[in-house]
């Protein structure tokens, strides 16, 4: 049995047709499980949370809070939400525990809360391999020893929950009045 030229063409081309079909498949199937695997549809932000001391001013304190968010994924990240809140414990005031952060000490006198982001500026981007730094200036009292800064942010995932950061630090002992332990 002999094939013709143009039988073997048809051929040919019914079967570069099926391979190339396949490629399409196999390459789609491909890119579909490392998009899971990797997990490329989450946020792969790295957070923290800073408290700088600035100096003394007459009888208080000024600060500088930072959150500090890098992006490590492969995706843009709109963030909606970036709040904070500057709690201090004062002099004076004893050490005691609460319930809303799972027991831990209770910083319960309020320094600062609000949002890095600002009335005029509702959201931003964190770009892929670029680290935002969002910097607010609060004024804290002379008697406060220690300050405990949480932040959260929802960079608009799937997921409900807020992601946080946190900070602690005690007032530097240079900074604290001379009568004070």
């Amino acid at each position: 049995m002999t094939i013709s030229a143009s039988e073997f063409r048809d051929w040919f081309s019914a079967l570069q047709s099926l391979a190339t079909i396949a490629s399409f498949l196999v390459a789609g199937y491909w890119a579909w499980s490392r998009f899971l695997r990797e997990d490329e549809r989450y946020p792969r932000l790295q957070s923290s949370a800073e408290i700088k001391f600035i100096g003394k001013h007459g009888d208080d304190y000024v600060v500088e809070i930072v959150a500090v968010l890098e992006n490590k994924g492969r995706v843009i990240y709109m963030l909606k939400k970036l709040d904070f809140d500057l709690k201090a414990i004062l002099a004076g005031n004893p050490v005691t525990t609460g319930t809303q952060y799972g027991g831990q000490a209770d910083f319960a006198h309020l320094v600062a809360k609000g949002s890095f982001l600002t009335a005029r500026v509702k959201w931003c981007y964190v770009s892929p391999g670029v680290t935002n730094r969002y910097s607010w200036i609060a004024k804290v009292p002379g008697n406060a020893r220690m300050l405990s800064l949480h932040c959260a942010f929802h960079c608009g995932d799937r997921s409900e929950n807020d992601h946080t950061m946190e900070a602690t630090l005690a007032i530097p002992p240079e900074l604290l009045p001379a009568t004070t332990v």
